[in-house]
């Protein structure tokens, strides 16, 4: 039985049918009230999909964010179909509130196929096992912070995604130190899932929008939370489907590389592994990242 947190979560990627492109989405409740990119990543997804043949799954997104999202506010995705043909479909989706555009997405739909192959090889890390599930982590810290830091505590009292994530290598929060720019998580579904490839698939791009711009902290030495950190939200969104044999509730990993920082910018790029080290997809990301002075 999946408990009532998660399942508000994942009702909240479902799509209400307007129009044969048109579609409705309500966003679920962010701290700040804005509104999680991940959501509208897997929303604008399944918005695609529902507009292409089964037989074409998604290989490639490219996606903006325009404007921070109100998540008081239901979104509207309008889906245009710009080519159907033989191997490919193409689709452009912009996600809309209060008639401005918020998110805009060109994703590109493959059939199967057979040709040569290699990949890149999945770092070698400590299984999930050996490590401590990051919000646990978060709560021990906050014990060990004392009184000033409940209001965090109220930020994070249920975990924001229905994602279980345990951290390699973090920076630790009393401790926080530069480390190399290489780092990345293990994550899988807090709920036993299903073989639906589609919600699989959909429920990778919503988690695909996690832990990129914070794995730019590492060398600086910045953590999660930081009160160092002005501004950070995401910016850009690529992603490329490698595999489509995976299930979201098994352990997966997310190697991610903290590439580079400048301008108030950061970008962070993430190559997800199944157990048995396959690689499932490539994401990378640039955000806004400004700090404060010193």
């Amino acid at each position: 039985m999946v408990d009532a947190h998660y399942q508000k979560q994942i009702d909240g990627l479902e799509l209400e049918r307007l129009d044969k492109l048109l579609f409705k989405g309500i966003p679920n409740k962010w701290p700040n009230k804005h509104v999680y990119g991940g959501h509208v990543i897997g929303q604008s997804l399944d918005a695609c999909q529902r507009t292409v043949e089964s037989q074409y799954q998604l290989h490639s997104m490219h996606a903006y964010f325009m404007r921070l999202g109100n998540s008081e506010i239901p979104i509207i995705y309008e889906v245009d179909p710009i080519r159907d043909g033989r191997s490919f479909c193409t689709r452009r989706v912009n996600a809309i509130q209060n008639g401005d555009a918020i998110f805009t997405a060109i994703m590109s739909f493959h059939i199967e196929e057979t040709g040569l192959e290699h990949q890149v090889k999945m770092p070698d890390v400590p299984p999930p096992e050996e490590l401590i599930d990051d919000h646990a982590y978060y709560h021990h810290v906050i014990d060990q912070m004392g009184p000033k830091a409940e209001p965090l505590r109220k930020r994070i009292e249920k975990p924001l995604v229905p994602f279980e994530m345990r951290s390699y290598d973090r920076v630790e929060i009393l401790n926080p130190k530069p480390k190399d720019i290489h780092g990345g998580f293990w994550f899988k579904l807090r709920y036993d899932g299903d073989d639906d490839r589609q919600n699989n698939i959909r429920l990778l791009a919503y988690l695909s929008d996690m832990g990129l711009i914070a794995g730019t902290f590492r060398p600086h030495g910045f953590v999660p939370f930081d009160p160092r950190i002005k501004n950070i939200c995401s910016l850009d969104h690529a992603l490329h489907l490698h595999s489509r044999n995976f299930r979201v509730d098994e352990w997966m990993f997310n190697a991610i590389e903290g590439t580079w920082t400048g301008g108030a910018r950061a970008l962070g790029r993430g190559h997800i592994f199944t157990r048995d080290g396959t690689l499932v997809a490539s994401i990378q990301q640039e955000g806004l990242l400004r700090v404060h002075e010193k």
